[in-house]
């Protein structure tokens, strides 16, 4: 491990504080690990997230379109005489 992670470098006479400069700096490696998973299961589930959504919104659009359609026919037979 190099200095640029903060933790000092202690002299060669104290075990104690070596023992915890190293499990500082294991216990800093595991929460950057468990961000960087945080990040790559986040990308991974905004894509499906977006996807998803641009599906309903093709579904919605697609069924406007069809609504659209049949009160354009019911509007166009009750011109004709053919609704009530």
């Amino acid at each position: 491990m190099t200095r640029a992670c903060g933790a000092p470098v202690p002299g060669p006479g104290e075990p104690t504080t070596a023992l915890a400069a190293a499990l500082e700096l294991v216990v800093r490696g595991i929460e950057q690990l468990r961000a960087a998973v945080e990040v790559e299961w986040e990308a991974p589930a905004a894509e499906l997230y977006r996807a998803e959504v641009a599906e309903a919104a093709l579904a919605v659009a697609r069924d406007l379109l069809l609504l659209k359609d049949v009160v354009q026919r019911a509007e166009a037979l009750r011109a004709a005489g053919g609704l009530g």
